[in-house]
């Protein structure tokens, strides 16, 4: 079986089309990492409360970074729960895969346990790599009170119960694929929040194919 067969998502997707988080402008997207850039180091702690560096990440091998709004949104749980199912194919390419969003590592914990994640989540508070990395959004004010009713009926919390911001900023949907030198080879980018799940995964693994003898001769150490 081919690397994209294996790493192909045959997932039922519910239409999110209501949400209150899609937006048409991009522009803002110009100063964001992308590839041939040199990821910025960063300190975050998991749901567990352990402080994770980067730098210390890619010293075993090579990172897939996904940032995801929170354990609240329904499509990011999908996602998160996907990639979960291709570990194994990222770990043959000496990868480790990443998550990060905003919420409170308290929030991240629940996230990681409802999902039954083997990955690390990390907490980003007040999105300061998100802000870094050029990939924060803001709800417009105008839908606020629309999203805030949605999240309340769903879950029962508002964003501050999960992010303990009174601010309306989240990480558009992102990842990236960072070397072990630091270097980006790949960069997702989108504020539908409903593209990440129909094309990250086959560039993903397009990309691990095209970089995977370069990557062997790198490192062939496996991180687990």
């Amino acid at each position: 079986m081919s690397i994209l067969k294996k790493c192909a998502f045959i997932l039922a997707l519910s239409l999110f089309s209501n949400t209150a988080l899609a937006e048409e402008n991009t522009d803002y997207l110009k100063n964001s990492l992308s590839v041939g850039d040199k990821a910025s180091d960063f300190e975050l702690p998991n749901a567990y409360g352990e402080t994770i560096k980067l730098s210390d990440l890619l010293k075993n091998g090579h990172v897939i970074l996904t940032f995801y709004r929170g354990g609240w949104c329904p499509i990011c749980n999908v996602q998160l729960h996907s990639y979960q199912e291709h570990l194994d194919t990222f770990k043959q390419y000496n990868t480790q895969l990443v998550a990060v969003s905003p919420e409170t590592p308290t929030n991240a914990q629940l996230t990681t346990a409802k999902n039954h994640l083997k990955y690390e989540v990390l907490s980003d508070t007040g999105n300061k790599l998100a802000i870094d990395y050029g990939i924060l959004w803001e709800v417009p004010k105008e839908k606020r009170e629309k999203f805030t009713n949605w999240l309340v009926t769903k879950t029962g919390k508002t964003l501050k119960d999960y992010n303990d911001s009174e601010e309306f900023y989240l990480p558009i949907p992102a990842t990236f694929i960072i070397k072990q030198d630091g270097t980006v080879i790949y960069a997702f980018k989108d504020v539908d929040v409903n593209c990440i799940l129909v094309s990250i995964t086959s560039q993903c693994c397009n990309c691990f194919s095209k970089h995977s003898l370069q990557f062997a001769k790198h490192n062939t150490q496996i991180y687990y």
